[in-house]
């Protein structure tokens, strides 16, 4: 081979050399980001959809930029995790966190094993973002005393297998269901849901305060203003009393028109056979109300 050749040859195989180690060094690959890698690694999202996160939940996750790490722990942000509720036999909680501290990501709630420390994710829970309107108030959760699960999201109380909540399955065991719309009938022009729900593991039932409510405040339908309602229910899902408050959803002299429902501290009002609320009247407090749930008299509480 003379010399030229071998010199052409040799050029070729350090352009080539210089080319393969630009690549290897592009500046796009150095600035990946790891967040955003981990949530797309088939490894992650197997464990993740084991858990029992949805597509939705992961991808607020990811635009978050929370640590998938904690994701997979159900590891909050510091105080704002919360136990809900422990299963009659001590062996499960039932937890909420925040994936992010603005208030407007999202809430995981979960199972967790406090034995083993094994979580998993109940997709049928998931609040995200907050707006004025009336379906982004607060959802609860717990256990029967024979250790089922029941939900109450904004429009029902659902009763589920603990079992197929817990394997994630996605045909879970959905045992009864109580809907709110349904008690009343759907009407046009408004919104039916359920503002919070109490417990009572002592008594078996769960008391329900729910209301329609116009979906647009400056024009209420023909149907009127409506009142807040409270239904009692048994473990199984079935009612045990219907009542009408008497109380408006609506306050005519309010400058914002609408009173919200809320349920105050059970350590400064619980009373056996009674239910406590809170009904605001906007900037300027509210008056807490006690129902009896046998009869369904309303006064205001002392």
């Amino acid at each position: 081979m003379s010399k030229k050749l071998m010199a052409l040859l040799l050029a070729v195989v350090l352009l080539l050399a210089a080319g393969c180690g630009k690549v290897e060094n592009d500046p796009t690959d150095q600035q990946e980001d790891p967040i955003m890698k981990t949530y797309g690694d088939d490894f992650f999202l197997a464990q993740a959809k084991a858990m029992g996160y949805t597509d939705e939940m992961l991808a607020t996750a990811k635009a978050v930029r929370f640590d998938p790490e904690r994701l997979l722990t159900c590891d909050g942000l510091g105080d704002q995790e919360e136990t809900i509720r422990t299963s009659p036999d001590g062996k499960y909680t039932i937890r909420y966190f925040y994936i992010n501290s603005t208030g407007r990501g999202a809430s995981v709630y979960y199972l967790k094993d406090e034995a083993t420390g094994t979580v998993r994710v109940v997709p049928w829970l998931w609040r995200i973002g907050s707006s004025n309107e009336l379906l982004t108030y607060k959802v609860d959760f717990g256990f029967t005393a024979d250790g089922d699960i029941w939900i109450a999201n904004y429009y029902s109380v659902d009763f589920y297998d603990f079992d197929e909540v817990w394997n994630v399955s996605e045909n879970c065991a959905l045992k009864n269901s109580w809907i709110a719309e349904a008690a009343e009938g759907r009407m046009d022009g408004y919104i039916t849901g359920i503002f919070a729900v109490q417990h009572d593991e002592a008594a078996g039932r769960l008391t329900c305060y729910w209301a329609r409510v116009p979906k647009d405040w400056n024009d209420i339908p023909a149907g009127g203003v409506p009142h807040y309602r409270v239904t009692v229910l048994d473990e199984t899902g079935a009612v045990l009393q219907d009542f009408d408050t008497g109380i408006e959803v609506v306050e005519k002299t309010s400058i914002t028109g609408f009173r919200s429902l809320q349920l105050p501290s059970p350590k400064q009002y619980s009373e056996a056979g009674y239910g406590f609320f809170l009904v605001s009247d906007g900037a300027f407090g509210g008056d807490i109300y006690k129902i009896d749930l046998t009869t369904g008299e309303v006064a205001k509480a002392e």
